[in-house]
This record gives C-alpha cells, sequence and structure tokens, in this order.
C-alpha cells in the first residue's frame, strides 16, 4: 500500500523536478501518461509480491495454495486495484508532502479495518461490516483463503470480481479527473 501511495507520488516528484514538462513533448496520447503511471505501480507491486512470497516460500515454507494460479491472479488483481486506488490522491493532492499526509492516513485506516493488523473475524461486528467495504478486506481474505486455508482458484472468484471492480472504478475516476485538470499539461 505505501508503495503503491508513492508510485502515485512520481506525479509530483516528476512536476518539482521537471521531468514532467519533458515528458510533456513525448509523443504520448493524453491519458499514456496516466496510464504509464498506472502500469508501474501495478508491476512494482506484483514484483514485491512476488519477492514476499518467494522469500516466505523458501525461507518458511509457506504454502502457495493447491492451484498455481490462484495466488499470481490474487496478486495481480490486488495489485491493480491498489496501483489505481492511489491515482486520484494523487490528482487532487496539491504536492508529495500533502499525498504522503493524506496517503497514510487511508493507508493506515485502511488496514486496520480491512485485516492487516488483524483478523476482521476478530473484531467487533460493525467493524468487521466497514471492513467489507475496503479493498485491503478482499484481498487479504483471498490471500488467506489460498494461504491458509488450502483453497483454490473457484473459492476467490469473488474476491476476484471485487478487487478488479474497485480497479475499473477507480481507474475511472483517476482518468476522469485528469482529463479534468486538463490532461498532461493539467498537471503542471
Amino acid at each position: 500500500m505505501f508503495a503503491a501511495s508513492n508510485a502515485s507520488g512520481d506525479l509530483h516528484r516528476e512536476r518539482a523536478s521537471g521531468t514532467l514538462r519533458r515528458l510533456m513533448v513525448a509523443p504520448l496520447r493524453n491519458s499514456d501518461l496516466l496510464l504509464g503511471k498506472w502500469t508501474f505501480a501495478m508491476v512494482n507491486g506484483m514484483l514485491q509480491m512476488a519477492v514476499l512470497f518467494g522469500a516466505g516460500r523458501l525461507l518458511f515454507r509457506m504454502n502457495l495454495g493447491p492451484d498455481p494460479f490462484a495466488l499470481p491472479l490474487i496478486a495481480l488483481a490486488a495489485s491493480a486495484m491498489l496501483a489505481s486506488f492511489y491515482l486520484p490522491l494523487a490528482l487532487v493532492t496539491r504536492d508529495e508532502k500533502q499525498l504522503g499526509q493524506v496517503g497514510t492516513g487511508v493507508i493506515l485506516f485502511l488496514a486496520l479495518v480491512g485485516g492487516n493488523f488483524v483478523p476482521t473475524e476478530t473484531m467487533p461486528s460493525f467493524l468487521q461490516a466497514i471492513g467489507r467495504f475496503t479493498p485491503n478486506y478482499w484481498a487479504n481474505t483471498a490471500f488467506t483463503e489460498v494461504i491458509a486455508y488450502d483453497r483454490g482458484l473457484e473459492s476467490v472468484g469473488t474476491h476476484l470480481i471485487v478487487l478488479w471492480s474497485i480497479t475499473v472504478v477507480f481507474l475511472g475516476l483517476s482518468l476522469i479527473l485528469y482529463r479534468r485538470r486538463g490532461g498532461k499539461e493539467g498537471l503542471l
């Protein structure tokens, strides 16, 4: 989550360093810059998860589930969701510092109620209900189904649909905000 938020902050860093001005003259369609940022954040998240799961398997003999496709598909959906989730924040904040402050608050709240710190089933019922509206809940329960309960892809279909739906909604919101700001030129 912090890496996805940080990757979204590239827009602010590139504006401050002058790199964004150079990107303006590149032969890119208006939305290519934003989609490139999203792709970078998604691939970065996938690589981080691959390293974590690989280390878990090698060092701790962590169960990666019975289905060789389940965990990679969940990781892809979770990475895509996180990459799209923080882009709107980068587009509505003034600078990297503000994005960091708002992003950290969002990250900690979602992690708290979404099951990153403690399993959601051990939380009070009102927090469990709130947790179901967080993307963390859907990613965490999908990973738990495969890793802890040794279930396959068929048990996480709903989770994948929800994660990809969140991705589409927030990526669409990002594109709308991006266009309202005036596209590439509006980022300056």
